[in-house]
């Protein structure tokens, strides 16, 4: 628009220069003594200079002729310098239509003309000053005025300005805008026919390191009467650098000044890459500012897209277009080929069929899709979103998801890429990024039968989303390898302080196949349960997070820890060295293929700023027992572990010698250093002496079976055992007295001799010696 009102600008100046000269020249016979009057004259009403170098030259009849060897005309006194030059002007004008105020002017000639306009920052620029104020405070453009108040018939036969520049400084914002080489030829616009206009140039702009030239020919014809304009066979061709652009439009109809109509319109770009833009036809009206195109067709290489009944609404206080685009199916790949686009897709056979077919509208500040079906390969999208205010975006959604695999549209992996995860503190990588949820302002639904991610498969996905002002909800529900998801993300925000927290839960799933997937750890199989609830909070940029992680597992392994080897091996240890010192501890070195198997595993985490605190892990296998505590560093991907290992009782032959040697004695283990390939020490001198006690245990169960005949004397206390022996020693007395003194009494009904009970014997003395001792026997055991 500051374009325009400059080229009007220079129009009404050049004009009013004309004029001046029209009704001055004729009354003289020699112009140059007037002069100074002229001069004076176009100081007084424009406040400028105007300077003419050289003679000036005047014709009488038919055509009242005037031609200047040079003219300058000032900028205002705040911009300083010449606004305008030209090196020769040639006017003539007709004489005979003067005597009737008509008019009827020759073709305009100027050679060389120079056109400087500036903008300050203040608002002032070239055409400061250019009009007047009248005394009701409106602006009255700078014209002759005949005294009488009749118009003035103005008739042009054309204009031929050769090699003109015009420079556009704009000093506010620090740009440049310079045509130069320009060249414009008309006929008579203003005739009953058709006139030739061909205009060419090169445009320079300071922000483009490359010119832009540009050539335009049509035919053209202006009604002032009824203020309408016929455009015909109107081409005109672009270039810049390696671009060319080509337009052609069979015919531009100005009705009224108000109603435009559009025909046949077509531009075609080439070189780096070839496209095509094709409207058939399109109305515009002004006054209503309401446009209507019915089919516009854009195409680049394999690409082509179809906007079918596109209207344009308030195009000129508060745009807005609706209408239905139709992208059919085309091939990604080649057309970023033909854009010299670099772009490589896991899946050689990705983005190789993409289309679309959806029904939009929107303005300035608000957009709505509907109908929308996006096909990529063999996935398809559906649904509807929309999205308002776009300063503060609020987006609404309902979305349909059949099947999609992102990880096939991926780049390739590189070892260049772990080079970079390398170079990113563990901090950082466990940074969540909280900005990402304060972005969010979107309420909606979204569902999919299968999305791959990160290769990780879920199935039946349904995730909703809800937002206001500080808040954000996200609740996802999915299946996944056999089991289910089930969970809320909620992020808030009061002050300078910001909180996520996270509840999922994932019940009975394939552990193995979801960690080694989502690339986690390949270290964990089994059917398992997984409940997370962590809260990030962020404060000031800084974060911080506590929670509790839950893990249970049945029928699976832990890949990288072979316990029933380091049983083995601390047994073997001990053999070598039966009869020796041992050692305090044996240090090794776990692999990654080592193997625990377990029937069942349990384990409750707590998380404090990225340190995991354990107390109650337990897992149990055919063979033993694991109980563990200790804390895991995720940030540094270090451990420091201890585990008791306790053998169980095993059928014969099941665990071997060390196993059935080492049942019952508990094993403390500690694992440090590397989370994936942990180092461990066996605390050998607590297993020894367990060895040791278990050893005389079963030689004090043969002794006390041997010589006092009592079963299971390993398991016996020491207490247990004396009081055993000693009561077994009183009895054996007590029986022996007793058979010392029998009765032989005869039944008399059977004949038989039958022996009394034995009498007491025992003076009253050694009876108080007996009851002391049992006394006695009593008060230490009991």
């Amino acid at each position: 628009m500051r374009v325009l009102k400059w080229l009007l600008g220079f129009l009404v100046t050049l004009t009013v220069l004309i004029l001046a000269a029209v009704i001055i020249v004729p009354m003289v016979f020699d112009p140059n003594d007037y002069r100074d009057d002229i001069t004076r004259l176009v100081n007084e009403k424009t406040g400028r200079d105007l300077k003419l170098n050289g003679e000036l030259t005047v014709s009488v009849f038919p055509w009242v002729g005037i031609r200047t060897q040079g003219l300058t005309f000032s900028q205002p006194p705040q911009i300083g310098g010449e606004m305008m030059s030209v090196k020769t002007a040639q006017l003539r004008v007709k004489f005979t239509p003067l005597l009737s105020r008509q008019v009827h002017i020759d073709t305009i000639i100027l050679e060389s003309p120079k056109l400087h306009l500036v903008t300050l920052e203040g608002g002032i620029d070239s055409f400061s000053g250019l009009s007047t104020t009248a005394d009701d405070g409106s602006t009255e453009d700078i014209t002759p005025d005949d005294g009488a108040g009749a118009a003035v018939a103005l008739v042009v036969q054309g204009l031929e300005l050769t090699e003109g520049a015009l420079l556009i400084e704009d000093r506010a914002a620090n740009s440049t805008t310079q045509v130069s080489g320009l060249n414009l030829i008309t006929g008579n616009l203003l005739g009953d026919t058709l006139a030739e206009i061909s205009a060419s140039g090169q445009i320079s702009m300071s922000d483009s390191p490359d010119a832009i030239a540009f050539q335009l020919e049509s035919q053209m014809q202006v009604d002032v009467d009824t203020l309408s304009v016929k455009v015909r066979e109107l081409s005109a061709k672009v270039t810049q650098a390696q671009m060319e652009a080509v337009l052609d439009i069979d015919s531009v109809d100005v009705v009224d000044s108000s109603t435009i109509s559009l025909k046949g319109t077509q531009v075609n770009l080439s070189g780096p890459i070839e496209a095509g833009l094709a409207i058939p036809g399109a109305t515009a009206d002004l006054d209503s500012q309401k446009a209507n195109i019915p089919e516009l067709v854009i195409e680049a290489g394999g690409f082509k897209a179809i906007l079918a009944d596109l209207v344009a609404a308030n195009f000129i206080d508060a745009p807005t277009a609706s209408g239905r685009l139709s992208i059919p199916k085309f091939n990604v790949q080649n057309f970023l080929k033909d854009l010299d686009v670099d772009y490589q897709t896991t899946d050689p056979a990705a983005l190789k069929s993409v289309g679309l077919e959806a029904v939009f509208s929107g303005g300035l500040e608000s957009a709505q899709v509907k109908d929308l079906v996006l096909t990529l390969d063999d996935s398809t999208l559906k649904g509807a979103a929309s999205v308002s205010d776009f300063e503060n975006p609020s987006a609404k959604f309902d979305l349909q998801l059949t099947t999609l695999d992102l990880d096939r549209y991926l780049p390739p992996s590189t070892d260049d890429a772990g080079a970079d995860d390398e170079a990113v503190s563990g901090a950082e990588a466990l940074a969540v990024p909280m900005a990402m949820f304060k972005e969010i302002n979107a309420n909606g639904q979204f569902k999919a039968e299968t999305l791959i991610a990160s290769g990780l498969t879920l199935d039946d996905i349904d995730v909703q989303v809800r937002s206001q002002q500080g808040s954000v909800t996200i609740t996802p529900t999915a299946s996944l390898y056999d089991g289910t998801l089930d969970g809320q993300i909620a992020y808030s925000e009061e002050g300078d302080t910001a909180k996520l927290a996270v509840k999922n839960e994932v019940d009975l799933v394939e552990l193995g196949k979801m960690l080694n997937a989502a690339e986690v750890t390949d270290q964990l199989t089994g059917i398992g349960s997984l409940l997370v609830d962590l809260v990030v909070t962020e404060v000031n940029g800084v974060q911080n997070n506590q929670g509790v992680i839950k893990l249970q597992a049945k029928d699976g392994s832990i890949q990288g820890v072979d316990v029933k080897g380091m049983i083995d091996s601390a047994y073997a240890q001990y053999q070598s060295l039966s009869g020796k010192q041992p050692a305090d501890s044996q240090e090794g070195q776990s692999k990654s293929s080592d193997e625990t198997k377990f029937a069942e595993l349990f384990g409750t985490f707590n998380v404090n700023n990225n340190i995991i605190t354990n107390d109650d892990f337990t897992l149990q296998a055919p063979l033993f027992r694991v109980g563990g505590e200790g804390t895991i560093d995720i940030e540094k991907q270090v451990l420091n572990y201890l585990v008791e290992v306790k053998v169980v009782a095993s059928t014969e032959g099941q665990g071997g010698e060390a196993i059935d040697k080492l049942s019952g004695i508990p094993i403390p283990i500690r694992f440090t250093g590397s989370l994936t390939e942990p180092s461990y020490s066996i605390d050998f001198k607590r297993l020894y002496k367990g060895l040791f006690a278990k050893e005389v245990d079963r030689k004090k169960g043969e002794l006390l079976k041997e010589k006092f005949d009592i079963e299971g004397g390993e398991e016996l206390s020491t207490k247990d055992v004396l009081k055993g022996i000693l009561g077994r020693k009183l009895d054996k007395k007590d029986k022996r007295k007793a058979q010392e003194r029998p009765l032989q009494e005869r039944d008399a009904s059977s004949g038989e001799t039958v022996q009394e009970a034995p009498k007491d014997t025992r003076t009253e003395k050694e009876k108080a010696k007996d009851d002391l001792k049992k006394k006695l026997l009593d008060s230490i055991f009991d």
